[in-house]
């Protein structure tokens, strides 16, 4: 079953979601207000810098307001 388990995950593309891309998928799953923080814990392997950034471009873009 793990053996399985496995190879599908393995066998699944993994892709890279765009700046622009990964606020929407955190905006689809989290209502309400949030921290940089927040963002952090929903991507953990985003570094604080680039956290921010996507943040920014958020605001920039008029996807959420600061």
């Amino acid at each position: 079953m793990i053996l399985l388990s496995l190879e599908e995950l393995l066998a699944t593309p993994t892709q890279k979601l765009k700046k622009t891309e990964r606020l929407k998928a955190f905006l689809l799953n989290f209502k309400g207000e949030f921290t940089c923080k927040d963002y952090l814990n929903f991507f953990p392997d985003l570094s604080p810098a680039t956290a921010s950034r996507d943040l920014k471009n958020g605001v920039n873009l008029g996807l959420i307001e600061k």
